[in-house]
């Protein structure tokens, strides 16, 4: 009873608030709705005779639209909070989040995606919302709704045909984009000082960087003037209200170059860092109560494609995994105890079972990428650990590390001095700067005896040093190397003073996430 009273809300008589330019568009590429279109419009004719439209006429056209409108009202309306007025801030703060999480479930459903599609673009609410002052200056306050906004993002540009409901080619996608760049070059030159736009080929200007840098010296009158003759303005004067900072994220957003789903998963990195598991808008609490939402795909609604199925359940895999990985380090780095000493070195105070500290740890093999890949193609490494000290059963432990284990290296600077504790949160008591995931190659010991765990010519390891070769993560490795080149970081990998290994039955997540 409920879902077909719904979907009337989110269905064809929506399309009567586009933009002309964009209704004429949508009708030419999808001929089987011009005689529904029709339909509604010899409807909407006779209800204007009436004294008063009924009711449901009127939510079926505007009741989206009106309710998308409001959230952008209310967007705007948003200030720093103060003292006075924080239970305010918050509940502005609550609704934006449940209308974010209600626009990703219409987008990721093709029932309601089908037609709801075509009205997100026509508000420009994702241009608007990234650009807004409690996305830029909400800081904490603002992290989920942030989150959110990615989700959005991700569904509003999914490779499928919103009407057919087929996944569209990598192929399809990239002519697409090749036709909406070239209606963007055509309408730029008729604009003073585009002319090298509009005649550069399309992978020279096709780049956020490179469309900011052309339109960004441009009159703001001038980038409406381009966006209503593209149809994505219903006027000028609408553009120019909205600024020229809004113009120009309008037309990076729409023209820019984007990277296909199998691409940007592939450039992700394989385990956690420092900041995910510990981000609550990422990851939530064990205390969740359930009283805000959460930016996590959801399982018990339709799926647009199988590709959408797989990526929700490797999203979600993935987020179970680094709660998982979480908790081991907390508890780990707990019984460490790390303290700062006079020195300013950081000491441990404490003993962990699944932790030792780090003698030493050095890069030694760095391959060069494979064809059409940036990042390396592999990163080895060598980590000193010493079992000194460690019970029989603990130095046994750490002796039955073999091939394709997975461990964790931590920087640990704690800002805690010694004999002192503190109540801070966990991170900052911790000083926990760093976290990398490395897989176990093998395990050598002061005598240079090998254990893999897989070969009959394992040897068993002697002494109390073990020297483990390990593989480190090669998209993380190139996102460290950026960060250092652009100066945003230091050298992370001459810091790690922790290695952290897991439970067997609990470290198998790596194989899946491969």
């Amino acid at each position: 009873m409920v879902r077909p009273e719904v979907l009337r809300l989110v269905s064809l008589p929506m399309w009567s608030t586009l933009n002309p330019r964009a209704l004429s568009r949508h009708l030419a590429s999808q001929p089987q709705l011009q005689q529904p279109w029709r339909s509604v419009q010899k409807r909407r004719k006779k209800e204007a005779k009436l004294p008063s439209p009924p009711a449901s006429s009127r939510h079926e056209k505007e009741f989206i639209p009106n309710l998308l409108k409001g959230f952008l009202g209310a967007l705007d309306s948003w200030e720093p909070a103060s003292n006075d007025v924080d239970c305010v801030s918050d509940a502005l703060a609550r609704f934006l989040e449940r209308t974010l999480e209600l626009v990703i479930d219409l987008l990721a459903q093709l029932p309601t995606r089908r037609f709801f599609h075509a009205v997100l673009l026509d508000c420009h609410l994702l241009e608007r919302a990234i650009l807004s002052k409690f996305a830029t200056e909400g800081g904490v306050q603002a992290a989920l709704f942030k989150q959110l906004l990615k989700m959005v993002d991700f569904y509003e540009k999914f490779e499928i045909d919103d009407h057919r409901g087929t996944a569209v080619s990598d192929a399809d996608m990239k002519a697409l984009r090749c036709e909406q760049l070239q209606s963007l070059q055509r309408a730029a030159f008729r604009i003073d000082g585009l002319q090298d736009f509009a005649l550069s080929n399309l992978s020279a200007v096709d780049s956020a960087a490179a469309l900011t840098s052309h339109f960004g010296r441009l009159h703001p009158a001038q980038i409406a003037q381009i966006a209503e003759a593209l149809g994505l303005l219903h006027s000028a004067e609408q553009g120019e209200q909205l600024g020229k900072r809004f113009l120009v994220q309008l037309l990076v957003h729409r023209y820019e170059r984007r990277i296909p789903q199998h691409e940007s998963i592939g450039q992700l990195p394989l385990y956690p860092d420092e900041s995910m598991p510990w981000d609550p808008a990422i990851v939530p609490k064990a205390e969740f109560r359930g009283d805000t939402c959460l930016a996590l795909p959801k399982l018990n609604l339709q799926f647009l494609t199988l590709n959408d199925y797989l990526m929700r359940n490797f999203n979600l895999f993935r987020l179970e995994a680094t709660y998982e990985i979480k908790e081991d380090i907390e508890d780990a780095v707990q019984r460490l105890q790390p303290r700062r000493h006079l020195n300013g070195e950081t000491k441990f105070k404490g003993w962990a079972r699944m932790a030792l500290p780090v003698q030493e740890l050095k890069l030694f093999k760095v391959g060069k990428p494979f064809l059409g890949e940036a990042r390396p193609s592999e990163v080895r490494a060598e980590c000193s650990v010493t079992l000194a000290g460690c019970r029989a059963e603990v130095a046994q432990e750490w002796t039955q590390l073999r091939r394709h284990d997975v461990v964790f290296l931590l920087t640990i600077d704690s800002p805690i001095e010694n004999g002192k504790d503190t109540a801070l949160p966990f991170a900052e008591r911790s000083g926990l700067r760093c976290v990398r995931g490395a897989e176990v190659v093998q395990v050598v010991d002061e005598e240079g005896h090998v254990y893999t765990g897989e070969s009959e010519n394992d040897q068993g390891l002697r002494g109390n040093l073990r020297k483990l070769e390990l593989q480190l993560d090669t998209a993380q490795y190139h996102l460290d190397a950026q960060a250092m080149a652009e100066g945003r970081a230091g050298d992370i990998y001459q810091t790690f003073n922790v290695l952290l290994r897991r439970k067997p039955k609990e470290n198998n997540f790596k194989p899946i996430l491969d």
